[in-house]
C-alpha cells in the first residue's frame, strides 16, 4: 500500500545535527526510507555553563528547521519534530521552540534523556537481530550521551549524561586542538563521570554491545579504512577495543587540518570528534566493553517505529500504563483511593466533554495523573502535592511520555489540592494558552473526584453531570450502591473543591446524592 497515510516523517534536533527520516512503515516489512537529509546546526556550539543557545546558533537552526520541515511536508503531513539536549537544557529554549512555531508552524517536542534512551533503543531493536540477546546500548550525542541495558524488549538500566562530543570539545579542546595535559584532563572527566554509573550496571553481564549515531560511525568507518576494507554497510558493523585504541591515539595526535584528511572521517565532524573517541574510549574501558556492533537505527527511527508499530515495538500507551501502575505501586500509600477517584474523574470527563472540548490525549493524561497524585505522600503529607510534581517530573521510571506529557501530569497532580495555578507558579506560565487550561481543567475535574471519595471508602460508585447552557450551569448528581450510606462528607468535600474547575470553564457547579 503506497498511500500517503503510510508515509510518515520524523526531524531530529540535535546538538550537532538536524536529521530529517521520511519513510514508508509497514508492520510487516518495517521501514522503507523515501529521503533521509543532515544538516549541521551546532546548536550546543557556545551554550557554555549559561546553557544559553546562542543567536547565531538559533539561527543556524531555524534555517535548517525550514528546509527539512519543507521537504518533509512535500512527501507527507505526518511529522515529528523532536528535540533533544541542546534544547532540552537551554534556559532559553522557549526562544527557539515560539520562533519554529511562529515561522513554520512546527510544533517542536522536548524529549527527556530517559525518554531518548528508550527511543534509541527501540531504534537499535529493529536495526539489529538482538531481542535474545543481553544489551548495552549507548549513542554518543553532541550534547549527551544515552546508555541503556536491555533484555528482551526491557530496559533494565537507563541513564542519560552530560557527556557529549561538542560538549566536551568546547570545554576541553577549543576549536579541536588537542594536548596531551587537555587529553588526560578529558579523559579523566568522562571516567569520573562514569564511575558514578558501574554500581547500577554491575552484574549485568552484556552479550552485546551497540552503539549508535555520529562519532560511532564516523570511528568504525575510519577503522574499516584502517582494515582496508571500506564499509558497505554500516549497520552490523564491529570493531574491537584494541582498534579504537590504535585509531584514538592517531586521531588525539592529529591536528584539526590532517583529521580533514583521514580516510573515513566526514571533514564536519573533524573538530569535534575529539571529545566523542575519549567518551568511547572511556565507555569502552570502563565497562570492558570488548567490541561494538554499529547500529544505524537510533533515535529517528525509533521515533518512527514507537509510534507507528504499535505492539510490534513495545507499545507506548501499554508502556505508559504499565509505568504509571508501577510508580503508583511503589509510592502511593493507598492505590485503591487513586483509583477510584481516576475513575469518577473520568467518568466526570465523558460527562463535560462538550464542554471542555478536549480530547483523547487529555482523557489519559488525566488517568495517569489521577493514579499518580498521592505519590507524594511516599515524602510526606505536609506539601505532598508539591512532592508528587517533583516526584513525577524528576522519574526514571516513567518513560515512554515526552517533556510536555511529563510536566502536564505532574502540574495537573501538583494542583489537586490547596493552591489553584497562578501566575506566580513559573513552571504553569511558561505553558502556552491550550496547556493552561487543559491543566487547569483537569486539576479541576480531579479535585472534585478526590472529594468524592473523601472517605477513602469507594462509597460513592458513579457520578453524572448536566450542563444548563443558558444559565451556565453544571449539575453534579452521585450514586451509591449502599442506598443506606450517608454522601455529605463526599459532598461537602466535591463542593468545596468545584471552583477551580468553576472557575476554568466560566459555570457555577452544584453536586446532590
Amino acid at each position: 500500500m503506497n498511500s500517503v497515510e503510510n508515509i510518515h516523517a520524523a526531524i531530529d534536533i540535535g546538538t550537532n545535527s538536524m536529521h530529517l527520516l521520511v519513510a514508508r512503515v509497514d508492520a510487516s516489512k518495517g521501514l522503507e526510507v523515501l529521503t533521509a537529509e543532515r544538516e549541521r546546526t551546532r546548536l550546543g556550539e557556545g551554550m557554555g555553563s549559561k546553557s544559553i543557545l546562542t543567536t547565531e546558533a538559533k539561527e543556524r537552526g531555524l534555517s535548517a528547521l525550514g528546509r527539512l520541515y519543507q521537504l518533509a511536508s512535500s512527501h507527507t503531513s505526518n511529522i515529528s519534530v523532536f528535540a533533544t539536549s541542546a534544547i532540552r537544557e537551554a534556559h532559553n529554549k522557549a526562544d527557539f521552540i515560539n520562533e519554529a512555531y511562529k515561522q513554520f508552524g512546527v510544533r517542536v517536542e522536548t524529549i527527556s534523556g530517559v525518554e531518548e534512551a528508550r527511543l534509541i533503543h527501540v531504534g537499535v531493536s529493529q536495526a539489529l537481530d538482538v531481542y535474545n540477546k543481553k544489551l548495552f546500548v549507548f549513542d554518543i550525542g553532541g550534547g549527551s550521551t544515552e546508555i541503556v541495558l536491555a533484555e528482551q524488549g526491557e530496559i533494565i538500566h537507563s541513564r542519560s549524561t552530560k557527556l557529549g562530543c561538542i560538549r566536551l570539545t568546547d570545554r576541553f579542546f577549543p576549536e579541536g586542538a588537542t594536548t596531551p595535559e587537555a587529553i588526560t584532563a578529558c579523559s579523566n572527566y568522562v571516567r569520573s563521570y562514569l564511575a558514578s554509573m558501574r554500581k547500577d550496571f554491575s552484574g549485568f553481564n552484556h552479550e552485546l554491545a551497540v552503539g549508535c549515531s555520529g562519532t560511532i560511525s564516523a570511528v568504525a568507518s575510519m577503522i574499516a579504512f584502517e582494515r582496508g576494507q571500506p564499509l558497505r554497510q554500516l549497520n552490523g558493523a564491529t570493531f574491537t577495543y584494541e582498534e579504537l585504541t590504535q585509531t584514538a591515539d592517531r586521531t588525539l595526535q592529529a591536528t584539526v587540518n590532517q583529521r580533514t584528511h583521514m580516510p573515513g572521517l566526514d571533514r564536519q565532524r573533524a573538530d569535534i570528534i575529539t571529545g566523542g573517541i575519549v567518551i568511547l574510549r572511556e565507555i569502552m574501558r570502563s565497562f570492558s566493553l570488548h567490541a561494538v556492533t554499529v547500529s544505524s537505527f537510533a533515535l529517528r527511527e525509533g521515533i518512527l517505529y514507537d509510534q507507528l508499530l504499535g505492539e510490534a515495538t513495545f507499545t507506548e500507551t501499554g508502556l505508559k500504563d504499565r509505568n504509571t501502575q508501577r510508580l503508583a505501586e511503589a509510592l502511593d500509600p493507598d492505590p485503591p483511593h487513586g483509583a477510584h477517584a481516576t475513575k469518577l474523574a473520568l467518568q466526570l470527563f465523558d460527562q463535560l466533554q462538550d464542554l471542555h472540548g478536549l480530547g483523547k490525549d487529555a482523557k489519559e493524561l488525566l488517568s495517569y495523573a489521577g493514579r499518580l497524585h498521592n505519590i507524594g505522600l511516599s515524602v510526606s503529607h505536609s506539601s505532598h502535592h508539591k512532592h508528587s510534581y517533583y516526584i513525577i517530573r524528576h522519574s526514571d521510571m516513567l518513560t515512554g511520555f515526552n517533556e510536555r506529557e511529563i510536566e502536564l501530569m505532574a502540574l495537573i497532580s501538583r494542583y489537586h489540592r490547596k493552591a489553584k495555578p497562578s501566575k506566580r507558579h513559573n513552571e504553569y506560565v511558561m505553558l502556552n494558552g491550550e496547556d493552561r487550561f487543559l491543566v487547569a481543567c483537569l486539576a479541576g475535574i480531579l479535585r472534585i473526584a478526590i472529594g468524592l471519595d473523601r472517605r477513602h471508602s469507594q462509597t460513592v460508585s458513579s457520578v453524572t453531570a448536566s450542563f444548563d447552557q443558558r444559565n451556565r450551569k453544571v449539575a453534579i448528581t452521585v450514586e451509591s450502591d449502599d442506598l443506606n450510606e450517608q454522601l455529605d462528607l463526599e459532598l461537602y468535600a466535591a463542593q468545596e473543591r468545584a471552583s477551580l474547575l468553576a472557575d476554568t470553564l466560566d459555570v457555577s457547579i452544584t453536586l446532590d446524592g
